[in-house]
């Protein structure tokens, strides 16, 4: 009804006057602010993660040949919880010590026969031309220990590599994979909940979120139990009319409440947001500034209406949120295009409370 009447007030918008060519007071729809805590009752279901999560991956491809841990074990911090099977990277390892050895063994040769040379060369019992390319056949040969090194080096890590250890102590969330498994470099293979403080992860409707802010407080509910949290963080909102999830810091410990537990949420706004109301869309008329207009609000006894400044933010497609106004006040919902300040007006029956 109210869309109807607005696009009779924009679309036919001329000027009526009496019979003594007076101005008839403009016919308006009016609206009613409310409070934005009108969600706090609301509840939202979400789980309960460690604030603290690492996912764990081996830097070797490879097939897995040892997992130690399952699903829900506790793990202590430098806990060996899978091997890949490390007999071709042992393989490569003994074939770089056996490169290695060569390359020592060629160099020891050529610096022998160089230190003989130059003791000639010195006494001029020897050409200096055949010196000259033994001096470079020395640094060839230097050049070749130190390859070899490296790929001995690369080897050595290689095996370090072909297991995952926990960096943090906590609890198994994930285990992805089965021994005998082909995996890639950076697959995950584990999730691990560390110890720490945990967090609720809330997802709720994209107009809620526009309501919530950093530090406000929560009321969770898991297993009967009941304790306090504030936001921590607000996610983005995940495609068009998608959901946006709220993170949640859990500020004491019950027993409820453990990694993978389903969670009720009420978020309680009027604590933290204070006298910040509703209004609709059709209600403000944009001003030059972002976020800043005009909405008219009515005077039932005078039936006139006042211009009032206000700066507001959105909270979905068809309601702002604002700190400017009062809950309660009545505001002109359509017609607001063709008001002044101080202009009589017929108002229509309210279209919410």
């Amino acid at each position: 009804m109210i869309l109807s009447i607005t696009c009779l007030l924009v679309a036919c918008h001329a000027v009526e006057t009496d019979e003594d060519g007076a101005l008839l007071p403009r016919t308006v729809a009016l609206s009613k602010t409310k409070p934005a805590d009108g969600y706090a009752s609301h509840i939202f279901v979400g789980s309960v993660q460690s604030s603290e999560r690492a996912r764990l991956a081996f830097a070797q491809a490879g097939s897995i040949g040892i997992t130690n841990v399952e699903i829900g074990d506790h793990v202590n911090q430098g806990t060996q919880l899978a091997t890949l099977e490390v007999q071709p990277f042992e393989r490569r390892r003994e074939q770089a010590r056996a490169g290695l050895d060569r390359a020592r063994a060629a160099f020891n040769e050529v610096e022998k026969r160089h230190a003989a040379q130059k003791s000639l060369v010195e006494r001029g019992f020897f050409r200096r031309l055949t010196f000259e390319s033994t001096v470079a056949q020395l640094e060839v040969a230097r050049a070749d220990v130190r390859t070899a090194e490296a790929e001995l080096a690369l080897s050595e890590r290689t095996i370090r590599e072909a297991r995952i250890v926990s960096p943090i102590s906590g609890t198994v969330a994930q285990r992805m994979a089965e021994p005998g498994e082909f995996v890639q470099p950076g697959q995950t293979i584990f999730e691990i909940d560390g110890d720490g403080s945990l967090e609720a992860i809330i997802p709720v409707p994209a107009a809620m979120a526009a309501k919530l802010s950093q530090g406000v407080d929560v009321i969770l509910e898991s297993a009967g139990e009941k304790i306090e949290g504030k936001v921590l963080h607000i996610g983005e909102r995940q495609g068009r009319g998608g959901l946006v999830t709220i993170e949640v810091l859990i500020g004491e410990q019950a027993d409820g409440f453990h990694p993978g537990a389903t969670v009720e949420a009420r978020f309680i706004l009027s604590q933290q947001q204070g006298e910040i109301v509703e209004i609709p869309l059709s209600a403000f008329l944009p001003g030059a500034a972002p976020n800043r207009g005009t909405v008219f609000a009515f005077n039932s006894d005078t039936r006139r209406v006042k211009q009032l400044d206000v700066a507001v933010r959105p909270a979905d497609g068809e309601t702002l949120l604002t700190s400017s106004l009062a809950p309660g006040m009545l505001v002109v919902s359509a017609g607001v295009r063709f008001l002044n300040d101080g202009d009589l007006v017929n108002a229509l029956p309210v279209t919410a409370d």
